[in-house]
Order: structure tokens, then sequence, then C-alpha cells
């Protein structure tokens, strides 16, 4: 179920939009245990430039990896 824009209180579109931005980086790395080349050509970035952007929303590959022993 969405939200429905005309009863939310909406946020001013810099931050909705950097919300956005941030949470589908964060679900392009779920869906690829954090591999930064993976993640990238899903979501139709090139792969040099996803770190940055990665740090730019505060998020590491590293959160996503799944720990192995």
């Amino acid at each position: 179920s969405g939200v429905s824009l005309e009863s939310a209180s909406l946020l001013p579109y810099r931050l909705a939009k950097e919300r956005f931005i941030r949470e589908y980086l964060k679900a392009c790395l779920q869906r690829h245990a954090g591999h930064v080349t993976n993640a990238a050509k899903e979501a139709g970035l090139v792969r040099s430039s996803f770190p940055n952007l990665l740090t730019k929303h505060g998020l590491t590959a590293r959160e996503f990896q799944a720990v192995t022993q």
C-alpha cells in the first residue's frame, strides 16, 4: 500500500528526493549482498561512480555484505 499524497504531510522536494535515493541504493545493495558492480548495473549507473554516491548518502557496501564464516 502506498502513501496518499493528498493526506500525507509532504516533505520538501529536496529532502524527499534524498530519502528516495538513499532507500533505492539500500535496496540495490541488499538485493546484491553489497556487491557494488551488480548493484550499480541494476541501477543503470556507472560502477566507478557508485561508491561516491554511497558515501554521499551515508552508506557503505560493506554494511550489506553477507558475513561468511
